[in-house]
């Protein structure tokens, strides 16, 4: 019964946010609007630049990112958000939506040059610990590197399994403020940080135990929206910054 309903509810809401769009056409001058969700992590490496290209073919659109993942499977069963770009982690149930691979991110630890662990052959999760984290939280998928015990890092939820830093950061260049002014460690893509380490004095800590796990990134929308134009172009384009991204001279 749940399921049926679901699927009903789902159809009921198609039709009327498309009777919506028709009459937004015929008597208001109301753009429309390609509302994303995206994290801090996936939305400079794929959805600003697609976002950037798409603006010149969809002049009369509106294009609204949010820098957040919070309730992002609600608001897309409920119209407030028209694509997801994520890891699956943030859904329980896909059934009502299109779920397409884009890239994946490659997080790795990083401090200033004048931290203690810089100059670190092998940095352990037990050194890490004496030192806190900064950053957004950390998902359960991506926590197993604390083994249950954060330390310094941050607080551990076990219920949700869940790292929340002890400095909570989201913006990238004020992660890399508080690297440069504190004992602090950050987990990041390499991408986000090739092109400024040098410049801040941001390095990469070696390590030989705490491997890196990738993890995979999605366009994630409801399924009776995706062959909208907008869409479709957008999921294009982050598939072609996923390729100049992985090309030799990128490297």
């Amino acid at each position: 019964y749940v399921d049926a309903f679901r699927a009903r509810a789902a159809l009921i809401r198609d039709v009327i946010d498309n009777t919506k769009r028709d009459l937004l056409s015929f008597v208001d001058p109301q753009k429309p609007t390609l509302r994303i969700q995206a994290g801090t992590r996936t939305t400079p490496l794929w959805v600003t630049p697609a976002v950037a290209t798409l603006a010149m073919h969809f002049r009369g659109y509106i294009f609204d990112t949010q820098t957040t993942l919070d309730n992002v499977a609600q608001k897309l069963e409920l119209h407030e958000t028209d694509l997801a770009v994520a890891p699956l982690t943030f859904f329980s149930d896909t059934t009502p939506f299109f779920i397409e691979p884009i890239g994946k991110i490659d997080n790795r630890f990083f401090t200033h040059e004048t931290h203690p662990l810089a100059d670190r052959s092998d940095v352990t999760i037990d050194d890490l610990r004496q030192f806190p984290l900064v950053g957004d939280d950390v998902p359960r998928e991506l926590a197993d590197f604390i083994k249950g015990d954060p330390g310094r890092l941050g607080q551990f939820n076990p219920l949700t399994g869940q790292v929340i830093p002890t400095i909570r950061v989201n913006a990238i260049f004020e992660i890399f403020g508080v690297l440069e002014r504190s004992s602090a460690v950050a987990r990041l893509p390499y991408d986000r940080v090739r092109d400024v380490k040098t410049a801040r004095g941001i390095v990469e800590l070696k390590t030989n135990t705490l491997k890196s796990h990738p993890v995979e990134i999605f366009a994630i929308g409801l399924k009776s929206k995706r062959s909208l134009p907008e869409i479709a172009s957008m999921i294009d384009i982050m598939k072609q910054v996923e390729r100049q991204r992985l090309s030799p001279e990128q490297s």
